[in-house]
């Protein structure tokens, strides 16, 4: 029998959400154990031991000289989480940025902490085929509801068909901050239009002339944002200049919009 070492708990279970987190995403890699060690607060020894427990179960695998990776396969077939609580929940988000998603699944737990219930996170990569991967694997697997920020929601999506395979089992839905406007679900979001115009007017009042915005067009927060933006600057009669962009990936365009101050004003 193990003997019950909870530095390793600690660690085992941390991995585990960890891959249940990204089984669906193309981050396969694990954190080297330098890594873990710190954002942890463990030994080598406590790391490599909470890492062999996931291997024995055909979890993770190691490849000499490159890392530790997820067994997707094997991950996919397991529904990892507490498995005697009454509610269950899945929060599905984008994942490219952690610090967006902190608050946000920090309030949920809080939230969750006070009830007999489970949380459960997947990223998709702001990617459909992750999307559609995710859903139809959860959808299967007695969920109570699920938490659902939208991959590139200002596009036709083409997985509309896997909400309405969920809706059709009396799985409530509520989506944060990106939506799909075919689907009747309530959601959660900013107004991101008054945002963007009143941090403008901040930019403004504090002496700026030369402003310049830089916009996704695949979601709409960010489209909401550039109508403020250009809203903003029209009631004041400055002008604008608009350029595209690939920006950081060339899979996700972006436009550019530079705002300057009429000779005229």
């Amino acid at each position: 029998m193990r003997k019950p070492d909870k530095k390793s708990d600690k660690v085992y279970n941390w991995l585990r959400a960890y891959v249940d987190e990204n089984k669906f995403s193309a981050n396969l890699k694990l954190p080297s154990e330098n890594v873990l060690c710190m954002r942890l607060g463990v030994s080598r020894e406590t790391v490599r031991g909470a890492s062999g427990r996931l291997e024995q179960e055909g979890l993770i695998y190691k490849v000499r000289g490159s890392g530790t990776y997820i067994n997707k396969a094997v991950a996919l077939s397991k529904d990892v989480g507490n498995q005697t609580a009454s509610v269950k929940i899945g929060l599905i988000l984008q994942g490219q940025d952690a610090n967006a998603n902190s608050g946000l699944i920090s309030g949920i737990k809080t939230v969750l902490a006070e009830r007999d219930a489970d949380l459960h996170i997947f990223f998709t990569d702001n990617k459909f085929s992750g999307e559609r991967n995710c859903l139809n694997v959860v959808a299967h697997q007695d969920f109570s509801g699920f938490i659902v920020d939208g991959v590139k929601a200002s596009l036709l999506n083409p997985n509309l068909d896997c909400y309405r395979n969920i809706f059709a089992k009396k799985i409530p839905v509520i989506f944060y901050n990106n939506y799909y406007k075919e689907l009747k679900y309530p959601k959660v979001i900013n107004n991101d239009y008054k945002c963007a115009k009143e941090l403008l007017s901040l930019l403004i009042q504090a002496g700026h002339k030369h402003i310049v915005g830089i916009f996704v067009y695949d979601n709409y927060q960010s489209i909401e944002k550039f109508r403020g933006y250009v809203g903003g600057s029209g009631n004041l009669g400055w002008s604008l200049t608009m350029t595209m962009s690939n920006g950081a990936s060339p899979m996700r365009p972006m436009f550019r919009v530079t705002t300057r101050r009429s000779e005229n004003f």
